[in-house]
């Protein structure tokens, strides 16, 4: 009750800087009892916390500048991700390549390092042309003479080419 209050008394002093924040909606945020951020080293413990918020961001649908209000209170101890372990997560994801990784993992651990550099994130044309860029030679191959252009239809047909080349290994196979 306590902790209630004068988290209540720190959305007030937040007011004139953020915008208004309605008490009902601030009050409806808080029953859904979202979790408290208290910080970590690991982003991916971030990224879960962020998706447990956006799920309840999704049910309950509020201004932006009334989520970073009510966010803000979750916040607890060091609750900045590092800008070393980011900058890290940047330079691996800049040099991601598939190597060994089936389609499935390399979508994967694509799609966990392109939020770390939102310059190729936010644009489609880079995205695509970066996912590419680190598929192995004989997808690579197949997926530029598809001609396809999107981000999503690359990834389509690099899934159809890797399980191409899945068929076509095991005919090799049996032949032997």
């Amino acid at each position: 009750m306590q902790r209630t209050t004068h988290e209540q008394a720190q959305v007030q002093a937040l007011l004139p800087r953020q915008g208004p924040v309605q008490t009902d909606v601030y009050d409806r945020f808080r029953r859904l009892n979202p979790p408290e951020f208290m910080g970590s080293t690991d982003p991916a413990v971030a990224e879960e916390w962020i998706k447990s918020l956006e799920c309840i961001f999704s049910y309950l649908p509020m201004k932006d500048a009334d989520k970073v209000t009510c966010v803000i209170f979750l916040l607890m101890k060091h609750t900045r991700i590092c800008k070393d372990v980011r900058a890290k997560k940047a330079s691996d994801f800049l040099n991601l390549k598939q190597g060994t990784m089936s389609m499935t993992e390399y979508i994967q651990q694509f799609e966990a390092g392109v939020q770390y550099v939102p310059y190729i994130a936010q644009d489609d044309t880079s995205k695509g042309k970066h996912f590419m860029r680190g598929l192995r030679s004989e997808i690579k191959r197949d997926v530029r003479m598809s001609k396809v252009a999107t981000y999503g239809e690359i990834v389509e047909r690099a899934l159809m080419a890797e399980h191409d080349e899945e068929d076509i290994d095991r005919d090799r196979q049996e032949r032997r």
